[in-house]
C-alpha cells in the first residue's frame, strides 16, 4: 500500500543520512574547505619550494583529509554549475554536488586517521579567510594574550610534527611559523 511504501522510504532515507551522519557528525565540509584553502595558499607551497616532505603523522596530509578526494573530483564550471567527475552528473550549486558526494561517493571519503581539517581552523585562520570572500561583514578577531599564545604553541607543535625527518636540513620549523603565521 501506498502509506507502507512512503514509511519505508522515509525509514530508508533516515537509515542512509545516519550512516553519512556517523561519518561526517560535526565536521563541516565548508569549513573544512576553508582549512583546505589556507594550506594550499600557504603551507604546501614551503614544502614544494624546499623539497622537503610532509611527515606521516602531520594532520595536514592529504591522505588524511576526511574530504579530499571528493573535493578534488568537483568541478565548477561557473557560479552556477558544478559538475561531478566521478559519475558526470550536473548540479546547480555547490551545497547540492557535497550532498551528492555524500550520498553517492562515500566510498571515496578518508577513512583510517582521517582529519577534520575544520578542528585546525583556529590555529590556520580560517574566519580570516572567510571573512575576505564577504568583505561587507567582519567579526572581531580575539586579542586576548593567552588565546594568542595558546594558539601560537598549538601551531609551533604542528609544524614541528609535520615536518618529516628526512627534510629536517632543507625545512626548519622556524620558516613555516612565520610563512604559515605561528
Amino acid at each position: 500500500s501506498r502509506p507502507q511504501m512512503a514509511c519505508t522510504c522515509i525509514v530508508s532515507l533516515l537509515c542512509v543520512l545516519a550512516g553519512i551522519m556517523s561519518v561526517t557528525e560535526g565536521c563541516s565540509r565548508a569549513r573544512c574547505r576553508l582549512a583546505r584553502f589556507v594550506l594550499d595558499q600557504h603551507f604546501f607551497p614551503l614544502f614544494s619550494k624546499w623539497q622537503g616532505r610532509v611527515s606521516e603523522n602531520c594532520p595536514f596530509r592529504r591522505s588524511r583529509d576526511l574530504y579530499y578526494e571528493q573535493e578534488r573530483h568537483k568541478t565548477e564550471r561557473d557560479r552556477r554549475n558544478w559538475f561531478c567527475e566521478l559519475c558526470g552528473k550536473a548540479f546547480y550549486s555547490e551545497h547540492y554536488i557535497d550532498m551528492h558526494m555524500e550520498r553517492k561517493h562515500d566510498d571515496m571519503m578518508v577513512a583510517a586517521n582521517a582529519v577534520c581539517l575544520e578542528d585546525y581552523c583556529d590555529v590556520l585562520r580560517c574566519h580570516v579567510v572567510q571573512h575576505k570572500a564577504y568583505d561587507d561583514f567582519q567579526q572581531p578577531t580575539s586579542c586576548d594574550d593567552n588565546e594568542l599564545l595558546r594558539l601560537r604553541a598549538k601551531c609551533q607543535t604542528l609544524m614541528n610534527n609535520c615536518i618529516d625527518s628526512s627534510s629536517r636540513g632543507s625545512v626548519y620549523p622556524h620558516q613555516l611559523y612565520g610563512m604559515v603565521g605561528c
